[in-house]
């Protein structure tokens, strides 16, 4: 019996470690205890980030070593949730209030823009063209939708709709996907109309392509998809999450070729090397924040990023 006993300890011990996987580490100091929310490389050395923490601040922070060192560059009287760039020097910062940040220096000055009160929080977005950003917007689940801003003038224009919008991806300047509450939808003229794709079944929070248009879907209920036709339909192919419990809800995707990065609330922190098939493994570290966004610089090197200035590096 006792044989008996050790035999299954030992299979227990060896399932437990076949369901994780470890990768080198390393924590990076950004010079800010605000939550981060994105991070984007322009290039292979110039990074920025954004955060905040809701109705006090927002930050952005810059980086010139590709992610060793940071320096933060901009503080706003709200938080921020996303920052894109047209080129080194050009750029904005989205988030609450419907407001945009625009940079014409690299990050070194920050202007605040026009803003659009239709959409109390900018939460994701893409430059379609030199000009032409689209945005997913939306505040409290039943409202929100797509918005565009157009760089040059710093003026918006909307199309509202009753499912607040968390996140969006295009192919080219013409064909692309946004997802929210309960939905996706694609568009295939810019962002000028929009097609419901009926995909249901969570909060959606975050969706990625690899240059093949496999895609992955992740909602912040825990459920995972995967595409294979860029986004036209979608497979479930996981679930890491449950609202009603104390695990961690997924927030941020990354995907490099087939294999992806998955993390979440209460330090949840997933990889997949073949994402399509969703064979997903827990990563061991010891990080105890919520993990709010992950980047993949390469296809060696990431960065996840969650609460209170935590920025890990990691190599895979």
């Amino acid at each position: 019996m006792r044989w008996l006993n050790l035999c299954f300890l030992s299979l227990l011990f060896f399932s437990c470690q076949k369901d994780q996987v470890h990768f080198e580490m390393a924590q990076i100091d950004v010079g800010t205890d605000d939550n981060i929310y994105d991070l984007i490389f322009v290039n292979d050395s110039l990074a920025f980030l954004c955060g905040g923490e809701f109705w006090e601040t927002g930050v952005v922070a810059k980086s010139t070593d590709g992610g060793e060192s940071w320096e933060v560059v901009l503080v706003a009287d709200n938080v921020l949730y996303k920052v894109a760039f047209r080129n080194e020097l050009e750029g904005v910062a989205l988030g609450f209030s419907g407001r945009a940040w625009q940079t014409l220096d690299g990050g070194l000055t920050w202007n605040l823009t026009e803003s659009a009160p239709n959409y109390p929080v900018f939460t994701d977005a893409v430059f379609l063209d030199n000009n032409k950003l689209i945005i997913a917007a939306g505040y409290s689940y039943y409202y929100g939708g797509f918005a565009s801003y157009f760089f040059n003038g710093q003026t918006f224009s909307d199309s509202l709709t009753y499912q607040d919008m968390q996140a969006v991806y295009f192919f080219d300047n013409q064909e692309g996907l946004m997802a929210g509450y309960g939905t996706v939808y694609k568009t295939y003229d810019g962002g000028a109309t929009w097609e419901n794709l009926a995909v249901d079944g969570d909060y959606f929070k975050d969706l990625e392509f690899n240059a093949g248009r496999e895609g992955l879907l992740i909602g912040y209920r825990g459920k995972i998809f995967s595409s294979t036709d860029g986004g036209n339909a979608w497979e479930k192919v996981g679930k890491k999450a449950n609202f009603f419990t104390s695990k961690g809800n997924l927030e941020d995707a990354a995907v490099f070729e087939r294999q992806a990065f998955i993390c979440g609330q209460n330090a949840s922190f997933y990889y997949s090397s073949n994402f399509v098939e969703g064979d997903w493994l827990t990563i061991d570290h010891n990080f105890e924040a919520d993990l709010l966004c992950v980047t993949l610089k390469n296809g060696n090197v990431g960065f996840v990023a969650g609460e209170k200035g935590l920025l890990v590096k990691f190599i895979y």
